[in-house]
């Protein structure tokens, strides 16, 4: 099983720090973490597989790669195709690498970070993402923002709200042998996206990604009957935040979860940058000080 990171990097550099999910840094609070964050998550991945592929753009190669020299077996450019559309529409990278994929893969978002192997179905399964967001607040209150606006809604996500609550999957892992379902899914997201161009400037485009990515995908396979296999089967927001990300568990070592994906706020809050420091000085010391080198020769140059 090939497994598959991506890196757009405009949203890294051009977002706005007071955006709604902004995506400036990754996130993170300082640039150094999203630097860390990456190389945590590369080197895990690579410790327990074999194949894993980045798809990027120029610049993203030039930080990941010729500078961080992350061990990715692959690397394919095709990112900067994106850099029309506006930077806080970060979720495009993503979908972008899985149109492109003609082989079975696994995505994994730069914020998770895994343990130990993952279970052998998540590599057998026709459809995987890392689980269920069952009738979160959030959707039903972003749905209720973006009313006004007539926006176009794909049908699938239409019927599925006309019998049930805004359901989505979490999709910091997702992926599978299915591709004809990926490539139907990337087709209709960006379908989705380019329809509501003329409703970018009105909108808070932060929070859309997950409509677009998590909302379309859980949809679609509702629709087409397509079961998905999750990584936990958890249900109920805290329950399942605390069996991702809860600190406690990160702080573990190793941790006692498989993964850990640090979704959502965490990125900004100091104690979770600082596990991530110490477990990639911990697991990949050397990593850990290229990264503190490019930092301090970046705070001289600036300085």
């Amino acid at each position: 099983m090939k497994l598959v990171q991506s890196f757009w990097s405009k949203p890294y550099i051009n977002s706005a720090v007071d955006a709604a999910e902004t995506r400036l840094h990754g996130g993170w609070i300082d640039k150094k973490y999203y630097y860390m964050s990456w190389a945590l998550s590369c080197l895990q991945l690579c410790r327990y597989y074999d194949h894993v592929e980045l798809v990027t753009d120029r610049l993203g190669k030039k930080i990941l790669i010729d500078t961080l020299e992350l061990p990715y077996t692959n690397v394919r450019l095709g990112l900067d195709d994106l850099n029309d559309y506006p930077a806080d529409l970060w979720a495009l990278g993503k979908l972008y690498a899985y149109g492109l994929q003609n082989e079975p893969f696994l995505h994994v978002d730069s914020d998770l970070f895994i343990w130990e192997e993952l279970r052998s179905d998540m590599t057998k399964s026709p459809l995987v993402a890392q689980h269920l967001e069952k009738e979160y607040a959030f959707y039903k209150n972003l749905m209720e923002e973006v009313a006004p606006l007539n926006l176009h809604i794909p049908e699938c996500i239409k019927a599925r709200h006309r019998i049930e609550p805004i359901n989505a999957y979490n999709m910091g892992i997702t992926g599978g042998h299915d591709l004809e379902f990926f490539r139907l899914y990337t087709i209709e997201a960006f379908k989705f996206i380019n329809a509501n161009k003329q409703n970018f400037s009105r909108m808070a485009l932060g929070p859309f990604n997950t409509i677009f990515e998590q909302v379309l995908f859980y949809s679609l396979a509702q629709t087409h009957q397509k079961p998905v296999n999750l990584y936990t089967y958890t249900t109920g927001e805290h329950l399942v935040d605390d069996e991702m990300k809860g600190l406690e568990r990160f702080r573990k070592t190793p941790p006692q979860s498989g993964l850990t994906h640090l979704y959502g706020s965490c990125k900004g809050m100091q104690p979770f940058c600082d596990e991530v420091s110490y477990k990639l000085k911990k697991y990949h010391p050397a990593s850990y000080e290229k990264i503190m080198d490019i930092v301090e020769a970046e705070a001289v140059l600036s300085f």
